[in-house]
């Protein structure tokens, strides 16, 4: 068996990438997992050729959601770790059981480190504690970075 998962696209314009996920565990949980492929996007080149470019990061704006689930054994809340992709992965947020909001707009967002083999992509880490039933839904605001 797997997770059910789902990964809906809100926005995707020049700037921005706006994403909804969901996971349902099996009691297996996920690990790594890309919610935001850089590679599969572009962006308008506003310089005077007026055409696209290939972004190679993304700047995180906003994160809000839900985790669901209380790992079994422990009696502790599971958790969901977001990082930017790389050889080390480059861990921006672990949010624990309950609802959780975070903007970081006003500082001008969280960057990209852009560490040893980055890859530009946004990966997601559901907790092995979860059971059967666990799950998140987020919504994650993305800024394309080139």
């Amino acid at each position: 068996m797997a997770d059910t998962v789902t990964t809906i696209v809100l926005r995707d314009d020049n700037s921005h990438y706006v994403i909804h996920c969901t996971n349902v565990s099996d009691g297996t949980g996920e690990s790594a997992v890309i919610k935001a492929n850089i590679s599969t996007l572009t962006m308008a080149d506003n310089g005077h050729n007026q055409g696209t470019k290939v972004p190679v990061s993304f700047q995180v704006e906003k994160v809000c959601g839900n985790v669901m689930g209380t790992a079994a054994t422990t009696l502790e809340p599971v958790g969901l770790k977001f990082a930017f992709d790389a050889a080390t992965d480059d861990t921006f947020l672990y949010v624990g059981g309950g609802e959780f909001s975070y903007d970081w707009r006003a500082e001008g967002g969280l960057t990209d480190p852009r560490s040893t083999t980055f890859t530009g992509d946004i990966v997601v880490t559901f907790d092995a504690k979860a059971v059967a039933g666990d799950g998140y839904s987020f919504t994650l605001w993305l800024r394309k970075k080139a």
